[in-house]
């Protein structure tokens, strides 16, 4: 079930399922593609009984360089445990992956084909991926390795600062995503309770 806080707008603020999940979606869709949303359209919608805060959302999205997208965030799906999952799709190919089944990449051909990549050898990997992966090929690393991975950066970061050493980027949220997340929370509750079509992203 949700927490009850969630639902209670003096401990939750204006937002529900956005800002529990979606905010999660709209920060993995820019991570993995470098994508920025231009505008979007939402519908929020309230099906828990006496919540006044929305738990089901449905949105598309423009991106800045012409990009399309949509999002799909909700805590009433029946028999779902998380269901959360990524699909991009290009003019080449199209990749699949699913947190429940975190091992596998799925790339999609225009013909048809399917291809299943394991995580495989951390020898075959390129840097970045085999130091984010923690386990030996054939067993999961899955969310808690994730966390251990962002903490692990946060980690280098100071560590670099107390020597003077820091680099340009480390691999972990940093304030201008909880800014863009904030702007995002903003579009989408303005957009749900706005009859117009497409809301520009809001600046918080």
């Amino acid at each position: 079930g949700i927490d009850l806080w969630r639902m209670d707008p003096k401990e939750a603020g204006d937002s529900c399922c956005t800002a529990d999940i979606g905010i999660h979606a709209e920060n993995l869709c820019r991570y993995i593609t470098g994508l920025e949303i231009d505008s979007l359209c939402a519908e929020t919608s309230a099906f828990i009984e006496n919540n006044p805060l929305e738990d089901d959302v449905s949105i598309i999205a423009r991106f800045k360089n012409g990009a399309k997208g949509s999002f799909s965030v909700s805590q009433i799906l029946t028999g779902e445990e998380n269901g959360l999952s990524i699909r991009i799709y290009g003019t080449l190919k199209g990749l699949e992956w699913r947190q429940e089944d975190p091992n596998y990449l799925i790339i999609k051909e225009p013909q048809g084909f399917q291809t299943r990549l394991s995580k495989g050898n951390p020898d075959v990997l390129c840097d970045a991926a085999a130091k984010a992966g923690r386990l030996p090929f054939g067993h999961p690393d899955g969310f808690i390795e994730a966390f251990a991975n962002i903490y692990l950066a946060a980690f280098d970061a100071i560590r670099d600062q107390a020597n003077n050493q820091l680099k340009k980027h480390y691999d972990f949220p940093g304030l201008d995503d909880g800014v863009m997340g904030a702007q995002f929370i903003e579009t989408v509750l303005t957009s749900g309770k706005s009859e117009a079509k497409w809301t520009p992203l809001i600046n918080p």
